[in-house]
């Protein structure tokens, strides 16, 4: 029916971003204010507050298993939280201006990143090591995405592109023009069709594998 639920009040500035728990028991959101919230969705109760970001926080995504919780901020870096406790298990510092948007892999073994900067980074999660880096956009990186399987990786930009990369080898192995900068993408769950948000609408394609050579 369209009807609104609920309304989860409590941050202090802009909320940016939210994502549903793996369960669907719990919504997490990101503010202006620097911080996370974790909701109880049946109630709305706040149920944790997460703090230690300097900018705001631009974007948050929870781990496949729901244990850990995933944000980008404005102040250059990514957090990973425990979700249970709050606390900080590890700040992944390497971008060199603010980061945009991140997404776990399908095995919650690996974080993706994009950032102002232009590039996207692939990280180990367990170390902060970075295992690549993407180059290519010619302005800031707005959105990204894994593929189900986790083999490739789709970026949106402000350069009116998205881009498609094989993880491994970091490889931009297509690139879609847009008529205007594009601000998200996402992947079907089967994998054969990507979605593009811009300026000037919303892009469906078809993505072929096997054509890529």
């Amino acid at each position: 029916t369209g009807a609104v639920i609920r309304v989860y009040e409590g941050h202090d500035g802009r909320v940016t971003a939210c994502a549903w728990s793996p369960d669907g028991g719990f919504i997490l959101s990101a503010s202006d204010d620097q911080t996370l919230r974790l909701w109880e969705r049946e109630t709305g109760a706040v149920i944790r507050v997460y703090e230690g970001h300097d900018g705001r926080v631009t974007a948050c995504a929870w781990s496949p298993d729901g244990r850990f919780l995933l944000s980008a901020s404005s102040d250059n870096t990514l957090r990973l939280w425990e979700r249970e406790t709050g606390a900080v298990i590890r700040v992944y510092e390497g971008h060199t201006r603010g980061v945009t948007a991140c997404a776990w892999s399908p095995d919650g073994r690996f974080l993706l990143s994009a950032s102002d900067d232009r590039t996207l980074r692939l990280w180990e999660r367990d170390t902060g090591a970075v295992i690549r880096v993407y180059w290519g956009h010619r302005s800031g990186v707005t959105a990204c995405a894994w593929s189900p399987d986790g083999r490739f990786i789709l970026s949106a930009s402000g350069d009116q592109t998205a881009r498609i990369w094989e993880t491994e080898s970091g490889r931009c192995v297509a690139v879609f023009h847009a008529m205007g900068g594009l601000r998200g993408c996402d992947w079907s769950h089967e994998g054969d069709q990507i979605a593009l948000a811009g300026v000037s609408g919303v892009y469906l394609l078809r993505f072929r594998r096997e054509a890529l050579g």
